[in-house]
């Protein structure tokens, strides 16, 4: 039987997010989120100037890696979408054991997922970097570093199941903290490993998959531990652990959707830097420099489109419909509201923000008018974006990843295509096939969340 001080604060975090301020119930979800985020994209940046002191064939090596541990990645993103949406909904029935249930059975899924792939990739791993292009110096460098983040699959899964588990309860500070505990350490055992100071033997590339393993070890540790012991609402008992078929196969279905939609987005970006590359060096050194500054847009997406998966998933199972969608359509206008804030001054101070990553004027020239697209279009990304997570935490992730193969697939990719290189657009007709297909996507999504009928789904 549940305690009842463990009873009072989950009965007191639905009522908030199915009965309180939506204002409030959106940004306490969504703050934690775009936080965590923040956290990777630090470490991402502090792993790239370590290995940089290095040698560039380092940095090439680590960058071929960790795109390999990527596409790994959509499959634990995916399970935990399946976890956020049946968990929430699970909350918002006040049916708090069996959303322990769930939880536990999605690191029971988790960790046989990642065992069976860790597996195959550090078998794989030398063919895996040839393929990519690793010459014999990457390669040499590339090997130890993708077995290692192989050997750790696992522990990354924990921490992204372990986050939506408490995600889907209404609970984002609790991970937002471990995830960020987490990255701290990184960052610390970073150095000492590839240098190899105060002592620590000096493992260069191998030294920043070993952080990457360890700190991951860490917060999974503390993950699961918080989980067990229940005393942030989130609840797993060890008998959830044990495997449930109806369960995991529910997981699977909501999840895998989410996974390939996750696919689809990473095979899309490989290809349109494809693309620049047969344009110019400068076009392909816009595309990867500048991209990064998307990354401060594309985040707080990430942060309310999670925040309009609780809401929703929890208010279905609460039978409140109409505030499932109001809270959605809330947080899309709250992201709409800071991309326009923060694409304005992209726009007008895109000259002076490309010259921070290259000052020479060609690169200056190209990297503006895509700053300037880029503000432009991200725009669509509120309903893109948000409304495509509120369908998944609805339980409704099918129609999600049918549209974003259709934005991407059949709008964005042949248009860029076509007029960068049939037309002779060069790199402007790239960052036009990405503003029409990103609005083509949003204009698909939101089509369908209007449609309404994933306010129908049990």
């Amino acid at each position: 039987m549940e305690p009842r001080h463990r009873a009072r604060a989950n009965q007191a975090r639905v009522a908030q997010l199915t009965g309180g301020s939506l204002p409030r119930g959106i940004f306490s979800l969504a703050l934690p989120i775009i936080g965590s985020y923040t956290f990777l994209l630090a470490m991402d940046i502090m792993d790239g100037i370590f290995l940089g002191r290095l040698g560039s064939a380092y940095l090439a090596a680590v960058t071929l890696g960790w795109s390999i541990i990527f596409l790994m990645m959509t499959l634990g993103a995916g399970l935990g979408i399946g976890t956020v949406a049946i968990v929430s909904r699970a909350y918002g029935k006040r049916q708090f054991a069996r959303a322990g249930r769930i939880g536990g059975q999605a690191l029971y899924l988790g960790f046989i997922i990642a065992v069976v792939f860790g597996l195959i990739g550090w078998l794989l791993s030398p063919s895996l970097l040839v393929m990519l292009g690793a010459d014999s110096d990457t390669l040499a460098i590339g090997l130890d570093y993708l077995r290692i983040l192989f050997g750790g699959l696992f522990l990354l899964f924990f921490v992204f199941i372990g986050s939506a588990t408490f995600q889907g309860a209404g609970d984002t500070m609790t991970p937002f903290w471990i995830v960020g505990f987490t990255m701290v350490l990184n960052m610390i055992l970073d150095p000492l490993l590839i240098f190899g100071l105060a002592g620590f033997p000096r493992l260069e590339a191998s030294g920043a998959a070993l952080a990457t393993v360890l700190s991951r070890a860490i917060g999974s540790i503390i993950m699961i531990t918080a989980l067990v012991r229940g005393r942030h609402g989130a609840h797993i008992v060890l008998d959830s652990l044990k495997p449930d078929l109806r369960i995991m196969k529910e997981l699977f279905v909501i999840g895998f959707p989410g996974s390939i939609m996750m696919l689809l987005r990473s095979t899309s970006g490989l290809i349109i830097t494809k693309i620049a590359a047969m344009i110019s060096p400068v076009a392909l050194a816009v595309l990867g420099g500048g991209g990064r500054l998307f990354g401060l847009l594309l985040f707080p997406g990430f942060g309310f489109g999670g925040a309009a998966a609780t809401l929703v998933g929890q208010n279905l199972g609460a039978k409140k419909p109409a505030r499932a969608e109001k809270g959605a359509l809330l947080a899309a206008f709250y992201y709409l509201i800071y991309l326009v804030v923060c694409g304005i001054p992209v726009y007008i101070f895109a000259p002076q923000l490309s010259r921070i990553f290259n000052s020479e004027p060609e690169f200056v020239a190209v990297c503006t008018e895509f700053f300037r697209f880029m503000a432009v279009g991200s725009i669509a990304m509120s309903g893109g974006v948000v409304l495509s997570r509120a369908l998944q935490g609805a339980g409704a992730p099918v129609w999600p990843m049918i549209m974003t193969g259709i934005g991407l697939f059949v709008v964005q990719i042949p248009l860029g295509y076509l007029l960068a290189i049939t037309y002779g657009f060069n790199e402007r007709g790239i960052w036009i096939g990405n503003l029409v297909g990103g609005f083509a996507t949003a204009g698909l999504i939101c089509w369908v969340f209007f449609r309404g009928t994933w306010k129908e789904r049990k």
